[in-house]
């Protein structure tokens, strides 16, 4: 009998040692995942940097333009919702993504988590 209650007990004891390492595998490939999505987010922005660094020297190259003056800019814009926090709130709407079915931002050329384009995607707002 004391055998039995045993081999039951190593039954369900293998069982949840079984699961926490499907667990632990998928949290590692999460993790993996994540790690790159991360990296690639690093290129994207390092790409910006490039192109924004580039078009404003451009800009003080061609119109007189300082950085007193970009500075003086980026400063109204941050303060125009009232809070002085480094973000620009921008008035939008949700959207699903039809790539991938998460929650994007009307304003968003592509969506940031797979990439798809989106198609209701207006640069410039009708007035």
């Amino acid at each position: 009998m004391f055998d039995l209650d045993l081999d039951i007990f190593n039954f369900f004891q293998d069982a949840k040692i079984r699961s926490n390492a499907n667990t632990a595998d998928m949290a590692k490939n999460k993790a993996y995942d994540t790690s790159a999505d991360m990296r690639e987010l690093e290129v994207r922005y390092e790409r910006l940097r490039v192109l924004t660094l580039s078009m404003w020297q451009l800009l003080k190259n061609h119109t007189g333009l300082m950085d007193s003056d970009l500075k003086k800019v980026i400063f109204e814009l941050d303060a125009a919702d009232g809070h002085i926090d480094g973000k620009v709130k921008l008035k939008s709407k949700s959207l699903t993504c039809p790539g991938c079915n998460r929650s994007i931002k009307d304003h968003c050329m592509v969506c940031p988590f797979c990439g798809l384009r989106n198609s209701k995607y207006k640069p410039f707002k009708d007035t």
